[in-house]
């Protein structure tokens, strides 16, 4: 690729609009505040949803605080 193609890459990835996570989808973070548990013990819990198969994952592109809109991992539990 060209320097010019690069950045045109560039601004259109960032023209991408914030993507509304679906119904029942949150952050770990989200999840964190809910449960009322520390990060570590939110990451262990929502692992093992993963790992029985009680929790799915999907990335929304969301608005963070620190990196703009961004592809965040969000989980549902079934």
């Amino acid at each position: 690729m060209k320097g010019n193609d690069w950045s045109e890459l560039i601004v259109q990835l960032q023209k991408k609009e914030e993507e509304l996570p679906e119904e029942g989808f949150f952050t770990r973070s989200q999840y964190e505040k809910k449960w009322n548990v520390k990060r570590c013990e939110t990451q262990s819990r929502l692992n093992r949803f993963l790992e029985a198969g009680l929790a799915e994952t999907k990335k929304f592109r969301i608005q963070t605080g620190t990196r703009g809109l961004y592809p965040t991992l969000h989980y549902r539990i079934k």
